[in-house]
């Protein structure tokens, strides 16, 4: 009965930390829109994220994206090592300037990362 208890215990120690280091050599340094109409909103707005990557690999990563209205834009993208400005995707709703700048970061979410390029295709299939 202990080494039942002290198993379950790990697994439950063990599975928030996995989660949490989804991807550990990137980390999204900031995240913008562009306005492409003369006027936004409502015109449309192009989302960027800069996302650094310290792996010495391509990484590819399944993401997740929250826009300002709420929808969730989900796709994939290859990541080169340092640091890179990427388009998440297209939206009518600009991202607010007064936001903190952590309240930005948290909508992007990694969902899934590594060296195998399928990963990119795997939002597609959920």
């Amino acid at each position: 009965m202990r080494i039942w208890k002290s198993t379950v215990v790990a697994l439950f120690l063990l599975v928030p930390s996995k989660a949490l280091a989804i991807c550990p050599e990137t980390s999204v340094k900031a995240l913008d829109g562009v306005c492409l109409d003369a006027k936004c909103p409502p015109g449309m707005t192009a989302y960027m994220a800069t996302i650094e990557n310290k792996f010495p690999n391509l990484l590819y990563i399944t993401y997740a994206f929250r826009r300002p209205d709420k929808a969730l834009i989900t796709a994939g993208l290859t990541l080169k090592p340092g640091v890179s400005r990427l388009p998440l995707g297209f939206g009518p709703a600009v991202l607010p300037i007064s936001e903190e700048h952590d309240t930005r970061l948290g909508r992007l979410r990694i969902l899934e990362c590594g060296a195998n390029p399928d990963i990119i295709y795997r939002w597609r299939k959920k």
